[in-house]
């Protein structure tokens, strides 16, 4: 995996997958496919994938600095 993380294409790759929502979002704007209320629609699914990528980050955060964890948390390794 952390070959994988470090390929020099991994950072743009990823970056570029993290803009997909805002693709989708700004499609949907300019399609006229956000329904009735289109700043709500925006707003709600602005907020939906923050909180994924929130939630992602996170998820993922631990395993990536267990020495971090270590100095915070004696005996969590």
């Amino acid at each position: 995996m952390n070959k994988l993380l470090i390929h020099p294409a991994a950072k743009p790759v990823l970056f570029t997958l993290a803009l997909l929502p805002f693709a989708q979002l700004l499609w949907g704007a300019i399609a006229d496919t956000l329904g009735a209320n289109p700043a709500e629609a925006l707003l709600r699914g602005s907020g939906d994938w923050v909180l994924r990528f929130l939630c992602l980050t996170l998820a993922v955060t631990p395993t990536s600095m267990p020495s971090f964890t270590s100095c915070v948390m004696p005996g969590w390794t």
